[in-house]
């Protein structure tokens, strides 16, 4: 195993990263892996700097999650991860999550490599020939294509505001998750323990954007909810992501 493929860091879970029960949600979560991909992107030689001399930028194509606990306030998080070998056309980064030796959850990103000026996708040969990839592990999934259901009702309007735009000035993906955080019931929220979270993000959503979220619900009695964003201007669906999970007391 090459070790210099394998980007360490600890993350002291603080007061603004948890929710409502004290404890890293998942809105937290992507927000740290975020941080963590583009530390390791810029270490690797193609982090924002680097793109913004090529004219490049990526943008996240599927990302799942799947979590045994959740830490809380004031725990070391400490994050292992990597890029596997490039070949084809999307990067696959792998994340792991520990709480001491514990391994407590996995995480699973696929990233296309987009040109500036035409936002249309780029060739991955022009990633530096310095980026190191781990080919002996990989985590036995990837984020999958989201079979769409066709049971929706509709739940919310949002707005695209100045505060959902990062720095390509489109929504920025741990936006998505927020929203649809926004639409959950107080209650469930207060006992929903989520074990596996995916998404697909499927087109770009800028400034003044209307965008109505939906969800699927399948059973109920536990946590198999589908939610979807669609752009009401043109019905272009924006992401569509699975929660999976169960109510705890």
């Amino acid at each position: 195993m090459n070790q210099s493929a394998i980007f360490e860091k600890d993350y002291e879970i603080s007061l603004f990263m948890i929710n409502m029960n004290g404890r890293l949600g998942i809105y937290g979560l992507l927000n740290i892996i975020q941080d963590l991909s583009s530390q390791h992107g810029e270490l690797q030689g193609f982090g924002y700097s680097k793109q913004i001399q090529l004219n490049k930028f990526w943008v996240l194509v599927g990302q799942k999650i799947k979590m045994k606990k959740w830490p809380k306030w004031n725990d070391i998080l400490r994050f292992k991860t990597w890029v596997r070998p490039l070949e084809g056309k999307i990067v696959y980064r792998d994340i792991e999550f520990y709480l001491g030796d514990e391994l407590i959850g996995e995480c699973s990103v696929s990233w296309l490599l987009m040109d500036g000026n035409t936002r249309k996708m780029a060739k991955l040969d022009e990633i530096p020939e310095g980026v190191v990839s781990r080919s002996d592990y990989k985590l036995p999934f990837t984020a999958q294509k989201l079979a769409k259901r066709s049971d929706y009702e509709v739940i919310s309007d949002r707005v695209v505001r100045v505060t959902d735009l990062d720095i390509n000035d489109h929504v920025n993906n741990t936006k998505y998750t927020q929203w649809v955080l926004d639409t959950i019931e107080l209650r469930y929220h207060k006992k929903l323990f989520l074990s596996e979270f995916e998404i697909n993000f499927l087109s770009e959503s800028k400034l003044d954007d209307v965008i109505e979220i939906i969800r699927s619900e399948k059973h109920p009695e536990q946590v198999d909810t589908q939610f979807m964003g669609v752009r009401k201007s043109d019905g272009k669906p924006i992401f569509i992501s699975n929660f999976q999970g169960e109510f705890r007391s």
